[in-house]
């Protein structure tokens, strides 16, 4: 999918977004979501500061926007995809190039055999110690 394929519902009314909901998230900052996306459509929603909204050709939409900031975020930041269905969050990824996270994803879990802590530690002090010990490079 390219932009090509993609129109902006900003042309629309916000009123006329086609209904739908919460899809995922996008972990990014705002200026890689300006650069993939170009500049947001809105600005100070609802309870949005910034939106982008898009419809493929095939019917499916898909939005980005925050989420009851006080100011758009500028660092890292879950940014919220909805969509009027499932394949939204999809199309969100063929566009953007970014990879989404959807609402059920959850962290692995952490293997019950890894080492205690404290060694972990004594690994890490041990080879930061041999590498402040290792000669320089002859020039």
């Amino acid at each position: 999918m390219t932009q090509a394929n993609l129109h902006p519902l900003a042309v629309l009314g916000k009123a006329d977004y086609p209904s739908g909901g919460l899809l995922g998230y996008v972990d990014t900052v705002y200026v890689e979501l300006m650069l993939r996306l170009g500049p947001p459509h809105t600005h100070r929603g609802d309870k949005t500061t910034v939106e982008w909204a898009f419809h493929c050709a095939d019917g499916t939409c898909f939005h980005v926007y925050d989420w009851k900031e006080p100011t758009t975020p500028r660092d890292l930041y879950a940014w919220h995809i909805g969509g009027n269905c499932p394949e939204g969050l999809a199309a969100f990824e063929r566009f953007s190039g970014l990879k989404a996270r959807p609402l059920d994803w959850q962290p692995a879990p952490l293997p019950d055999d890894l080492p205690d802590p404290d060694v972990l530690n004594a690994i890490a002090d041990a080879a930061e110690q041999q590498g402040r010990e290792q000669p320089e490079p002859a020039a």
